[in-house]
């Protein structure tokens, strides 16, 4: 059922958008893009642009960001050996939001990863911080 749904989805994301194209066009410009026998490109340059360069690569990048998630979250339940273990109720959030404003308010969020890297430190810190009280 999961399965269905994430074709679904997929085929949606495939076709809609600010500048819409058919599925028929779509499926036969993908078949033309791995050069299937007997198939034309229905697609014009415009539409070939934005199904493989926008549409495309966004569905294999949010499914690889949802995988990514849930292995996380099992390895955050098996680590701390509780099926109710998220970053809310162990204080992960927290510790990354105040990594995040310890970066802007230092100025050191001008910086390409500045945000983000405090952010992960300062939830990697309260992590351990719970798992060393807890042990």
């Amino acid at each position: 059922m999961l399965l269905a749904f994430l074709a679904g989805v997929s085929a949606l994301s495939l076709v809609a958008g600010p500048a819409p194209i058919g599925m028929t066009a779509v499926f036969k410009g993908m078949l033309a893009a791995v050069r299937f026998p007997g198939v034309s490109d229905p697609l014009s340059g415009a539409e070939r642009t934005i199904l493989f360069s926008i549409r495309i690569p966004r569905i294999i990048l949010a499914g690889i960001l949802g995988a990514s998630l849930s292995c996380a979250g099992v390895v955050f339940q098996g680590l701390l050996r509780n099926p109710l273990a998220d970053p809310y109720v162990l204080g992960v959030s927290g510790g990354a939001a105040v990594g995040a404003i310890i970066a802007i308010v230092t100025g050191l969020g001008a910086l390409p990863f500045g945000i983000p890297g405090l952010a992960f430190a300062g939830g990697l810190l309260s992590i351990l911080l719970v798992w060393g009280l807890s042990g």
